[in-house]
């Protein structure tokens, strides 16, 4: 009777779980691939998700055959070895942890990528945000160099003396980036023919005011330079439009330096958003403390008018691919509130990016709002391929150590199961063989504890040596290393000596005999000594071993009982010489 997993019914639910795995392991695939590798396109995103794919499928494939091929052996065909199941779950568990770990890296890597993209868009912000404070700080600069020659002529300059003094300053080009700068003269309704007419006395024969409505004072813009391009401003009472006017009574009744509110210049025929930067005059030596002597001492109002759009020409470069700005003046930002730049809502690739900033800016008292907005593209972009492939190549060489380690323990699981069916006598060679390590170990154990040994090469350099010997020499392990063994010489033996030392040990055969050395201090020291010569795999000379052992204190005892015994003699000798 067959098992039930063989067959052709086997065959057709191995292939079913076979697809099963790869469509499940795609799926898996394509849920990660978008957030390890944002940006990558075409052949780069079809090798990219193959690898993956192959990665995360080849295991759970592998595992599967093995395990259909497991249930459809015949009775007389041996079963899955045992510990096959314990191999796959090393495996695989050093593969979840190498895709952890490479995972980890390359998102570290894309971290730190979008880190240092975010890095470049602070610094290009940061310098759009200084350039925009230097474009308004240049736009009051005019004010006070005005404002200082007319308290020095306690008078208001003649359109001639104006038109000196803004050309001796700036040249015919003016303020880069400002429209102009000009006076505006404060002129009762009641006294405006006269004002008129004394104008047109001065110099200026086609002076003209235009106004609207009936207030009872007006603003009068009496200077304006560069002339020509400000000609519609000309006369222009902006006391008559009640933005304007609102914003040259707040200069008036505080004394600051004021920025209006919104406005669309007279002189701007393309109608673009533009403020009125005002600054009063106040007669010398009137009091100015309250708002109503404020009122009563004033002359009239130096005023920038101002193009958001021409002041802020040519910032913006350093973001050039990395994002958009806009400067509005409302917190909420739409294009109703836009003065220049871009609405965010509108960005190149159709959405606000994730790295914004947003600086509050103040000028005459009035607050503007910088944002400054990554595209998507500079974000995406800013993380390149090499996260991608550093997470292939650990994900590649964490399936190659499951592999190495699932063969390594299948290897071991069938060398366990050959083991148990070794006979006794192997059981009896390993126990033998524990013995003799044990003997051997023991006797290695014992020659350093109580022996001095001595390792050389076959040229005579010390290569080893152990502590016994080292503490009877008095050198160290490293003033020995290297050096010929004569470094501990005491000279007492003749040539000949040495000869027939060496001339055993060139034979093959090993030399035992009492040595006489000198440790480090000069003293001298005997030993019992065995060198042996080490052969190699060829029958060559690889090391020479010397054996020692102190015999300082048995030599000693020798010689003075030979002292002794000599001395007796003699004695003797004598005695028997005075018997005669």
């Amino acid at each position: 009777m067959r098992e039930p997993g063989s067959g052709q019914w086997g065959w057709m639910r191995f292939l079913m779980e076979a697809l099963s795995i790869v469509a499940g392991a795609e799926f898996g695939v394509m849920l990660l691939l978008p957030l390890v590798a944002a940006g990558v396109t075409g052949w780069q995103e079809a090798l990219l998700d193959t690898s993956l794919l192959t990665l995360v499928a080849a295991p759970l494939l592998v595992w599967r055959a093995r395990r259909w091929a497991a249930q459809s052996t015949g009775p007389d065909l041996p079963m899955a070895r045992p510990g096959t199941g314990a191999s796959v779950r090393w495996a695989a568990g050093l593969f979840v942890l190498g895709g952890c770990l490479s995972f980890w890296v390359a998102m570290g890597l894309a971290r730190n990528q979008r880190q240092e993209a975010a890095l470049r868009f602070d610094q290009a912000t940061e310098h759009i945000r200084d350039a925009v404070d230097e474009r308004f700080v240049r736009a009051v600069d005019g004010f006070s160099g005005l404002k200082s020659t007319m308290a020095t002529m306690s008078r208001e300059l003649s359109a001639q003396e104006f038109r000196v003094w803004f050309s001796s300053r700036y040249g015919s080009e003016g303020l880069p980036g400002i429209r102009g700068l000009g006076f505006i003269r404060h002129v009762a309704r009641a006294d405006l023919p006269d004002f008129v007419a004394h104008e047109r006395e001065q110099g200026e024969p086609a002076f003209t005011v235009r106004t609207a409505g009936q207030a009872p004072d007006l603003y009068v813009i009496t200077r304006i330079e560069p002339r020509a391009s400000n000609l519609p401003a000309w006369g222009y009472d902006i006391g008559s439009e009640t933005v304007r006017r609102q914003g040259v009574r707040e200069a008036v009744r505080s004394g600051e330096l004021t920025l209006s509110r919104r406005v669309t210049l007279v002189q701007d025929g393309l109608k673009r958003p533009g403020f009125l930067l005002f600054m009063p005059v106040y007669r010398p030596g009137a009091p100015v403390a309250t708002p109503d002597e404020r009122e009563a001492a004033l002359v009239g109002l130096i005023y920038v008018p101002i193009v958001v759009e021409e002041l802020l020409s040519g910032i913006g470069q350093e973001l050039s691919g990395m994002g958009n700005f806009g400067l509005f003046d409302s917190p909420t930002l739409s294009p109703e509130s836009l003065l220049a730049g871009r609405w965010p809502g509108a960005l190149s690739d159709g959405a606000p990016g994730h790295l914004a900033r947003r600086y509050m800016l103040y000028v005459g008292r009035q607050p503007l709002i910088l944002d400054v907005e990554a595209t998507q593209s500079f974000e995406v972009g800013a993380v390149n391929s090499t996260p991608v492939w550093m997470g292939l190549l650990g994900l590649t060489l964490s399936g190659a150590l499951a592999l190495t380690v699932w063969l390594l323990r299948s290897g071991q699981h069938r060398a366990e199961n050959l083991a148990e069916r070794m006979t006794q006598d192997l059981q009896q060679a390993k126990q033998a063989a524990e013995i003799a390590l044990r003997d051997s170990q023991a006797l290695l154990y014992t020659l350093n504890q109580f022996s001095m040994v001595c390792l050389t090469s076959p040229d005579g350099t010390i290569v080893d040596v152990n502590e016994a010997l080292c503490q009877t020499s008095g050198y160290a392990r490293e003033d020995l290393l290297g050096h010929n063994p004569r470094i501990l010489g005491s000279g007492t033996h003749e040539p000949f000596f040495w000869i027939e030392v060496w001339q055993t040990l060139l034979h093959g055969h090993p030399w035992s005999g009492q040595l006489c050395n000198r440790n480090r201090d000069g003293a001298l020291y005997w030993t019992q000594c065995v060198i042996a010569p080490m052969l190699n795999g060829r029958g060559e000379v690889d090391k020479y071993i010397s054996i020692a052992y102190d015999i300082t204190e048995t030599r000693r005892i020798q010689d003075e009982l030979s002292a002794n015994a000599e001395r007796y003699n003699l004695a003797i000798d004598g005695g028997s010489d005075g018997l005669w």
